[in-house]
């Protein structure tokens, strides 16, 4: 990629006249800049992304929503992002990635995320007891399906 840059930074920069060219070095010049926050915005994330699709297709790219160019996708997965950083879903091994310190603070009081990160020897809350199955009454005839 900083290939493509160079280059493109060598064609803006040159003295290439009329209007037409000016329009075409305007839009490389567009797509120089898109080209960089692209890699800034990449470069951001490649420590600390690891993606997880049981997480789900939308969890799991939100942290990229700057990325996507069509509206109703960077809309929701922005929306998701936040929603994450607010610990909505924090059962999500995204979040564990990303704020491990309040997952395991959110897994002593609730179980879900405990079972969903396989902590759940850090659960204060006591799983329910199992309920016996009733047995059958020694008089009640079984019924025959026939």
């Amino acid at each position: 990629m900083e290939k493509q840059i160079t280059h493109l930074r060598t064609v803006l920069t040159a003295d290439e006249g009329g209007g037409k060219e000016r329009r075409s070095l305007e839009e490389l010049e567009d797509l120089r800049r898109e080209l960089k926050d692209f890699r800034i915005e990449l470069e951001r994330w490649a420590g600390k992304w690891k993606p997880n699709l049981n997480d789900g297709v939308v969890i799991t790219a939100c942290p990229l929503w700057k990325l996507f160019g069509l509206p109703k996708w960077r809309k929701d997965l922005k929306s998701c992002w936040r929603e994450l950083e607010k610990g909505e879903y924090d059962w999500a091994h995204l979040a564990d990635t990303l704020w491990p310190d309040r997952v395991r603070e959110k897994c002593e009081k609730d179980r879900s995320p405990a079972i969903a990160h396989g902590l759940e020897e850090l659960c204060e809350v006591k799983a329910p007891e199992k309920k016996a199955k009733k047995e059958k009454k020694q008089d009640e005839p079984e019924l025959e399906i026939g």
